[in-house]
């Protein structure tokens, strides 16, 4: 039945097996909307919305996802900024034909690799921000992400991601082909989240950190876990925990409260764009929610960890802030 609905319709690339999940089979046959949309107008009135300085990206993203989608391929991005990643997961949310997940290499990642192709494939991939333990070689590969150890012997004040980051670009190699950087708290290096594609150069050229000599060593799923578990323990034991009684959620209430700013102060920095929600521009009337983060900048990021509605109607909201 799928066959007869792909010559009827003279879909490109055929799938060659008659035996397919039931989910394709409903898409192939229920596909009047997939037999009109060239993606051409979509990616064109997406792209004219955004803002100037990412129409570029935005626009070769949206034709990825515009080809996967024709195809039934899947697709995968280089690392995206946190801004540039809710641009096109809000412009991809908007089209049925297509989708997204989103993967850094582990859970949380800031800059993450977006998956794209046809929702019924999506389906058998893992779930953007999956569990630490459900990090395995298959989905590391599937990202084209390696996460590395970028090790030395730092015996003293180890450098700061910036001298990772300068150290790695200083090879080089391009932004967007490095993800996450984590200093280490036990001055052993930095884990380093790499295109699969630039391992092996990387390896061969970084040799010094500062001035300390480092190696570049591959971990697999059960070493990064391992390494991440130390990190999470770490990092939970130097945030600052904040509570404080709002009569609303509004961003520039909350701002305000996580910052130490006074209400006019929060926003004009929102009206200037110098705060965002998980990376998206909002107005200051916008409400947080639990799991928001909030990043200021020049001052840092705060995440909403909790929200309670107090018996005279106003908000207890919980901050928490990395130190």
């Amino acid at each position: 039945l799928a066959h007869l609905a792909v010559q009827a319709l003279a879909l490109p690339n055929p799938p060659h097996s008659p035996s397919l999940p039931l989910s394709q089979m409903r898409a192939l046959v229920n596909i009047r909307g997939y037999s009109r949309w060239g993606g051409g107008d979509w990616v064109e009135k997406t792209v004219r919305a955004a803002p100037n300085d990412h129409r570029t990206k935005l626009k070769s993203l949206l034709e990825l996802a515009v080809r996967t989608g024709r195809d039934w391929e899947t697709g995968v991005s280089s690392f995206l900024t946190p801004s540039m990643r809710g641009l096109v997961e809000n412009a991809i949310g908007q089209a049925e034909e297509v989708g997204c997940v989103a993967f850094g290499g582990y859970p949380g990642a800031e800059r993450a690799k977006l998956i794209v192709g046809r929702p019924e494939i999506l389906e058998t991939i893992h779930e953007a921000e999956p569990k630490l333990s459900s990090i395995t070689d298959d989905t590391l590969a599937l990202s084209e992400i390696v996460p590395v150890h970028i090790r030395g012997k730092f015996k003293f004040q180890p450098p700061s991601h910036r001298e990772f980051l300068g150290s790695i670009l200083g090879c080089g190699i391009r932004r967007e082909m490095v993800g996450d950087i984590i200093v280490l708290p036990d001055h052993s290096g930095a884990l380093a989240f790499v295109s699969s594609s630039i391992v092996a150069y990387l390896q061969s050229h970084l040799s010094k950190v500062r001035r300390t000599t480092v190696n570049v060593e591959i971990l697999d799923a059960s070493a990064l876990t391992e390494f991440l578990d130390k990190v999470q323990g770490e990092t939970e034991s130097r945030v600052r925990k904040i509570k404080r009684v709002e009569k609303s959620l509004r961003l520039d209430a909350v701002t305000s409260a996580a910052f130490g700013l006074s209400r006019a102060k929060a926003s004009t920095m929102i009206k200037k764009g110098m705060v965002m929600i998980n990376w998206t521009e909002r107005p200051g009337s916008s409400e947080v929610k639990g799991g928001d983060v909030i990043s200021a900048r020049g001052l840092g990021r705060a995440m909403v960890h909790a929200v309670e509605v107090t018996s005279k109607g106003n908000f207890l909201i919980e901050i928490h802030i990395p130190q």
